[in-house]
């Protein structure tokens, strides 16, 4: 249990949905689970906020496995485990459903959360061989909850390549500088922002470097004000302590503001707006913060009056030059054309005028809402999540809170299509957001189904599956429902690289079921970075809502 869950806890009892003797049993669990080789932290999300994380390195997968499970037991919803080598969490996989990074040599259990900090985390890396350490980072503050921005081989050695991101460091609420050899780029970072600056030595360097000590040297030595410092290679422990500091309570005289209250209780709320606290003034902090902050980083997006077309971009890629080992056709699918979509969110018919005909339009007609998506960065569920979210403002969100939290999706894992439509049948929701939620999981069977050469029927949902990622699918619909978009655009979708450890085995990034995807018609993004970052849900997604691709 972690510290909002008890909050709800507390709330819901007061409230009389939850009797007493359901919330002392929920808190009779033992703050600890006596496994023999392990005890596992049950209560360490009550006490410091944060939920227990695995150290893979030296465990056996039965050992991890095991700790895994005892944490689920108690509770706890996703599990990070750090140093995790690429067999062992092969072998993991098959007993638990493990998202493995080999990027960072980590693995994730149950979905990263959406963004909660107050703002965004940089992680700023000076090199490509200190990739490793900054992925940890970077990955541990997302599984945090925090909306994360990569700046990769930005090292002094070139320093104009740092100088051209000087927005984005001075938007940061927090920035993790990794840095091994002389260890120089958290002073100079430190230097350009007003934000507190974390910086990692990493044992990259030749002789003299001493496996990271240089580096780590020279960092507690910086001259730059605000620097403080991990050990070697802890790309964990750095990206830990940015988020407890991006999650931190803003005082004002004592008193802690609270963002979540219901309307009746307002009068004993207390808010700080940001002009009420001048001395927050251009530090990035933000009250929700989901997408990049420059519109050159991927899910970065805006509702904007239908723009014209760009010329088609070298950066760009067929597909099916990319993906030739792809189905040559998906079946057809019934999905509504776009403006059969803008007509059902309007509630009317839409009309077209003849052709040839001028169209006069009344100072009071609003333009056409087109919803871009920047997806040549990441193009993950929680990219395009992100994406829309930044489109809604509080009281929306709230709303959108409230309707996922009544939808009614069962704690369960759907094994297959049908049981994922019983589910969606009986979901407390629109017909639109329930016909959304059909064609995106029968994209994914259909996809599955292609991918091992069998029928729709057959088909067996593993990660996809899981109470969490429909949840997360639910949002996006209900999302979408709430802007109600006239158009749907995108860039070429970032896929990833590399490889990842699914239930089917070590698998090539993009998986099978994800190639499928693309190969129905969505561009692929030509520079492809370390990762999977289009999974068969989000291409599923893109699939469904995109109505055109600016190339």
């Amino acid at each position: 249990m972690e510290l909002h869950e008890l909050e709800k806890l507390i709330n819901e009892t007061a409230q009389g949905l939850v009797s007493p003797e359901e919330a002392i049993s929920r808190l009779r669990r033992e703050p600890f689970t006596d496994l023999g080789y392990a005890k596992t932290d049950n209560h360490r999300g009550i006490r410091q906020g944060v939920a227990e994380v695995i150290y893979g390195e030296s465990k056996t997968p039965e050992q991890i496995i095991g700790i895994c499970n005892a944490l689920k037991d108690a509770g706890q919803k996703r599990v990070l485990i750090t140093r995790l080598d690429q067999g062992v969490a092969f072998e993991v996989s098959q007993e638990v459903p493990l998202v493995y990074r080999d990027e960072c040599s980590a693995g994730i259990v149950g979905e990263i959360p959406e963004p909660s900090g107050n703002g965004a985390i940089l992680v700023a890396a000076a090199g490509t061989s200190d990739l490793r350490v900054a992925e940890e980072a970077a990955l541990t503050a997302e599984v945090l909850g925090n909306k994360v921005v990569r700046l990769y081989d930005v090292g002094v050695a070139g320093i104009h390549r740092l100088l051209a991101h000087t927005e984005d460091i001075m938007n940061a609420n927090v920035i993790i500088a990794v840095a091994g050899m002389e260890g120089a780029l958290p002073s100079v970072v430190a230097g350009m922002a007003s934000a507190p600056v974390i910086a990692v030595p990493t044992s990259v360097g030749y002789g003299a470097s001493f496996n990271g000590v240089a580096a780590l040297l020279a960092m507690l030595n910086s001259c730059a004000s605000g620097v403080s410092v991990v050990n070697i290679d802890n790309g964990f422990g750095a990206g830990y302590q940015a988020s407890l500091i991006n999650h931190a309570k803003v005082l004002e005289d004592g008193k802690t503001p609270s963002w979540d209250f219901d309307d009746e209780n307002a009068e004993d709320a207390e808010i700080l707006s940001s002009e009420e606290i001048p001395v927050l003034e251009n530090t990035g902090l933000l009250t929700k913060a989901i997408t990049e902050g420059s519109q050159n980083k991927g899910g970065v997006s805006s509702l904007i009056p239908v723009a014209p077309e760009g010329d088609a971009s070298d950066e760009t890629a067929d597909p099916m030059d990319i993906l030739a080992q792809a189905s040559e056709k998906e079946a057809a699918v019934p999905v509504a054309k776009p403006e059969e979509k803008a007509a059902d969110v309007a509630g009317g018919p839409t009309f077209e005028p003849p052709v040839g005909l001028p169209v006069e339009v009344s100072p009071e007609t609003p333009a056409p809402k087109t919803l871009h998506f920047d997806l040549t960065h990441n193009a993950t569920r929680k990219a395009i999540l992100g994406t829309l979210l930044a489109q809604i403002d509080e009281e929306g969100f709230a709303a959108l809170s409230r309707k996922l939290e009544l939808a009614g999706v069962p704690n369960k894992h759907h094994g297959d299509f049908g049981e994922v439509l019983e589910t969606v049948d009986n979901l407390c929701a629109s017909e639109k957001v329930k016909a959304d939620m059909r064609t995106i999981y029968y994209y994914l069977a259909e996809a599955e189904a292609q991918a091992h050469n069998c029928a729709i029927e057959e088909t067996h949902f593993h990660e996809v599956g899981n109470a969490e990622a429909i949840e997360n699918a639910l949002q996006i619909c209900f999302a979408f429902e709430s802007l109600s978009p006239d158009k749907v655009t995108a860039t070429p979708v970032q896929i990833g690289s590399g490889s990842v450890v699914t239930s089917h085995g070590v698998l090539n990034i993009p998986a099978p079921a994800t190639t499928h995807l693309l190969a129905s018609g969505i561009p692929v993004y030509s520079k492809r970075y370390k990762g999977e970052l289009c999974t068969p849900t989000s291409a599923a997604i893109i699939k469904h809502f995109v109505d055109e691709y600016i190339m």
